[in-house]
């Protein structure tokens, strides 16, 4: 996600940042008892940070990472759980949110 701040910003100032996830199977809360399991999460991991890294609005980058939780669904990512870690994460990411 790039911001820039004010006049001088097409010159002198651009802020961007930038965010890397390692999150396990149990903390995405999927079904841990399955095989592949924790390619499942790595998968996760690397797709929905790109989503959030590639998007400059938090509804871009939500659209694109339900569908890559759906992708997976039947490790049980586009249950209730993983959407809400997902939406904590978006939070956290876009506002700064420490919840």
């Amino acid at each position: 996600m790039k911001t820039e701040y004010g006049a001088l910003s097409d010159r002198y100032m651009v802020v961007t940042k930038s965010i890397t996830l390692h999150l396990t199977p149990r903390a995405w809360h999927l079904y841990t008892d399955m095989k592949f399991v924790e390619l499942v999460a790595d998968y996760l991991n690397k797709h929905i940070a790109d989503a959030f890294n590639q998007c400059d609005s938090m509804g871009e980058a939500l659209t694109q990472a339900e569908l890559v939780l759906e992708n997976v669904s039947e490790f049980g990512a586009f249950d209730t759980e993983p959407r809400e870690v997902l939406h904590s994460l978006a939070n956290k990411f876009y506002y700064g949110d420490k919840s």
